[in-house]
């Protein structure tokens, strides 16, 4: 009994360990926010339960839960803010949200995913993180747009041109935060 017990925890600690290990690899986190991105801005709340099933195998899948949650807080927290803030000035309109829809704050936390993993290596490039953001950022929303997930109250080019200068500095204040700022591993106790 005793020993087919160890069995089986040995058995979950190594599929944690290989499932961690998987979520930490950069083109397997692009791919997994690709899906996500997908879900939530194409399905929103109906594909919500996917979209929060891929963000729970994330949480369970990385070291530190708890680390981890505390990390995405904040940085989703920062682009939340922005894009409420963008919302509350008429930029942004979303028919079915008192400020932004849930699927919005869903798709923050999955990007702040990103930020030490896929998106990690624009944190040591500076003037690559400026100009990706620049031209992700608008890009994305922009998509959000054509496929009827946000509507813009300004004109189209417009408000392309204003997400391109705050992505233009978004981008790299997120990164500096998550590869800087925020520890990236939890401290020893």
């Amino acid at each position: 009994m005793l020993g087919k017990r160890c069995r089986d925890m040995t058995t979950a600690t190594i599929a944690r360990y290989r499932a961690g290990t998987l979520i930490e690899n950069p083109f397997f986190n692009a791919i997994w926010f690709d899906l996500v991105w997908f879900c939530l801005v194409v399905g929103q709340e109906r594909l919500m339960p996917a979209s929060l099933a891929l963000l729970a195998f994330h949480l369970l899948a990385v070291a530190s839960r708890a680390w981890e949650w505390g990390r995405l807080a904040v940085l989703a927290g920062v682009g939340i803010a922005v894009d409420i803030a963008l919302t509350v000035m008429g930029i942004f309109v979303f028919e079915e949200a008192w400020l932004i829809p849930w699927w919005l704050l869903c798709l923050w936390v999955a990007f702040a995913a990103t930020l030490s993993r896929s998106l990690a290596f624009l944190a040591r490039r500076q003037w690559l993180a400026v100009l990706t953001g620049a031209i992700a950022g608008p890009i994305s929303y922009w998509a959000g747009y054509q496929l009827g997930a946000v509507t813009f109250a300004w004109p189209v080019s417009t408000t392309v041109l204003l997400l391109a200068v705050i992505w233009a500095g978004l981008l790299p204040l997120l990164l500096k935060l998550a590869n800087h700022t925020l520890p990236l591993t939890r401290p020893a106790s």
